[in-house]
């Protein structure tokens, strides 16, 4: 069987584009995302993603595409970037997600360990928010070609490193992130919530120079 090409390219606005961004998400957050934001976390990833002033906007996206679809994502920013949205980031769950807020508030407080360590970023770092790969075009080195485009954008933005956050128990993803250079940099609290252990690994990747 011919192996398909993929081509890397910015984030748009265009609604198939924000569809793509909210399944991927949805896909690389894990039994996270649906604990925090319920079961219409798509659609709020599709209201977030084509506005400029949250951490699910789309000049944060990168695509990999095979023959005209959306095989894979890698949204990801740095330490300054971060900071230039985050007072938008939270007008914008407001006024797009403001039926899944009290639930969000709930959970955060709660699983207050897990949130701090998602929101913990550095200066020099790049975060790597999300990284996905649709199943039927994985085995391609999409992953692979994602996260150097991802070390790409921190080289650019004058960053050190590159990190991301990995579930305790994705042991897959933790060796693919390993094999690429990373290692466990520091654990977050774990907690027991629905007969399932949460918690996350930050991942760290020194650039060599």
């Amino acid at each position: 069987m011919e192996k398909m090409a993929y081509v890397l390219r910015e984030g748009g606005r265009s609604q198939e584009e924000a569809l793509g961004f909210a399944e991927l998400a949805v896909s690389a957050g894990g039994e996270m995302f649906p604990l925090f934001f319920g079961p219409r976390a798509k659609d709020l990833m599709v209201r977030l993603y084509p506005h400029e002033s949250n951490f699910m906007s789309h000049r944060f996206c990168r695509f990999a595409w095979v023959d005209g679809e959306i095989a894979g994502l890698m949204c990801g920013f740095s330490y300054e970037e971060k900071l230039a949205v985050t007072a938008g980031n939270s007008r914008d769950f407001v006024r797009y997600g403001a039926a899944t807020l009290p639930r969000m508030i709930w959970y955060a407080m709660r699983l207050n360990g897990l949130v701090r360590a998602l929101e913990h970023l550095e200066q020099g770092e790049f975060y790597v928010e999300f990284l996905a790969v649709y199943p039927r075009f994985q085995r391609m080195g999409i992953s692979q070609a994602l996260l150097n485009l991802a070390e790409q954008q921190a080289r650019s933005k004058g960053c050190r490193c590159v990190v991301l956050d990995v579930d305790i128990d994705n042991s897959s993803a933790i060796r693919a992130y390993e094999k690429w250079g990373m290692h466990i940099a520091r654990s977050s609290k774990t907690y027991v919530w629905t007969q399932r252990t949460f918690g996350l690994h930050r991942m760290e990747r020194t650039l060599p120079s």
